[in-house]
């Protein structure tokens, strides 16, 4: 009996709770920082793609890895490791940088991701070989 009236006073508790408590904290973020963090998304999806193109065509033999590091023909640990590394270096770089200058950033997000798109349009030349 005791447990129904404590659910009963924390449903209304939470029920009654003023709209000051459920505004998020903090000032909303600015078009340019939405802006920026989209780019980065789609900047970090393509160098998925271009690793998952990469890793088939390797494995066709269809073509040779281009990036000198990694060598002409690496394996997958190795490829992977150093897309997702890669991918977590440019993110603190870009969350660094969007703290400091949200304009800065998205510019650097938008040309990361023409590179980057340049890369995965260059692999449909292996894609349907």
């Amino acid at each position: 009996m005791v447990t129904r009236y404590r659910l009963a006073t924390a449903a209304l508790a939470l029920a009654a709770s003023t709209p000051a408590f459920a505004e998020p904290f903090g000032p909303a973020p600015s078009a340019t920082v939405i802006a920026a963090k989209r780019y980065e998304t789609a900047f970090l999806a393509t160098a998925a793609i271009d690793a998952i193109q990469t890793d088939i065509c390797l494995h066709r033999g269809t073509c040779e890895e281009g990036n000198f590091i990694l060598g002409k023909n690496p394996g997958r640990l190795k490829q992977f490791g150093t897309t997702l590394l890669g991918g977590a270096i440019h993110y603190a770089v870009f969350r660094y940088t969007l703290d400091r200058d949200p304009k800065l950033a998205l510019r650097l997000a938008q040309i990361s991701l023409v590179g980057e798109g340049a890369n995965v349009l260059l692999n449909f030349r292996f894609t349907f070989k």
